[in-house]
């Protein structure tokens, strides 16, 4: 749920047409607006280890004219106040469950991102080791890897591109309403083509098998519980369709930067759609 704190900040910030800076500052002392920004590729974590007098001293050269007459930076003061008038502020037990999920598994224009990694990436053994150990050096990746005791790992394809993802959770942490908010949650940020869902339950009525595939032109997201060395899990794992790691490589080029506007995220989720692929990339 949307705190009516942060609510009144954002208000006031915006009568106030005040600059990057202090939108900085509000960002800083609202996780909130953190977890808003977070699902549109935008990560701030590094703020809440900044005393105010730093965030002022580093980023007063940058500040010019008030926030929302800026171009670039005007695109995030829009999501925040887009977020604050949907009526979707209220979120369930369940769906703020998966949003701690969300600080590790997101979606950048509808591509699946983990702790940085990407479909199409090159091996990059040192992070995926970091990330294993859960010791990334990143706040908000080691906190969420540590609270759901999740294990990441990759799959590699014979060019050396990461060509899988693979999470791995402790099942009994995930009854039938945290799985729906899972599933919820991916098809809001992932561009599907197809997807399904079941659930099967025990004699005691409780969760004992799931099967939930989301799939488009390129990426598949499949979600299934398994037994290991006597213990249940679930897996999410994450796979590339095509062939090619350079459809992949190419999509995580134009994400790569940290100013990505509305122009390169509409660019991402055209190239996404099936009908689209053979314009940009000849087959």
């Amino acid at each position: 749920m949307r705190t009516e704190s942060f609510k009144q900040d954002l208000i006031n910030f915006i009568d106030d047409k005040r600059d990057i800076v202090e939108f900085l500052l509000l960002v800083k002392k609202n996780p909130d607006a953190r977890d808003i920004l977070s699902h549109y590729g935008y990560r701030f974590e590094y703020l809440a280890g900044m005393t105010d007098e730093e965030i002022k001293r580093e980023y007063s050269p940058f500040s010019h004219g008030c926030l929302a007459e800026d171009p670039e930076n005007g695109i995030m003061l829009d999501i925040l106040v887009k977020a604050i008038e949907s009526n979707n502020d209220v979120k369930s037990p369940s769906e703020t469950f998966v949003d701690g999920l969300a600080d590790v598994f997101f979606f950048k224009a509808g591509v699946p991102v983990v702790c940085d990694l990407m479909i199409g990436n090159e091996d990059n053994y040192y992070m995926l080791d970091a990330i294993q150990g859960k010791n990334t050096g990143n706040y908000t990746y080691d906190c969420a890897l540590n609270d759901y005791d999740a294990f990441i790992d990759c799959g590699l394809e014979s060019d050396e591109t990461i060509g899988e993802i693979d999470i791995k959770l402790p099942f009994d942490d995930w009854n039938h309403d945290n799985i729906k908010a899972l599933y919820e949650y991916i098809s809001k940020h992932f561009n599907y083509d197809n997807r399904s869902a079941t659930y099967t339950f025990g004699d005691d009525n409780e969760l004992s098998h799931v099967k939930i595939k989301l799939s488009n032109s390129l990426y598949e997201i499949y979600i299934e519980n398994y037994i290991y060395e006597g213990r249940a899990y679930l897996k999410i794992m994450i796979v590339r369709l095509r062939e090619d790691s350079k459809i992949y490589q190419a999509l995580n080029t134009l994400l790569a930067s940290e100013e990505t506007d509305d122009l390169v995220w509409s660019t991402v989720k055209t190239i996404i759609k099936q009908e689209s692929i053979k314009t940009y990339f000849k087959y």
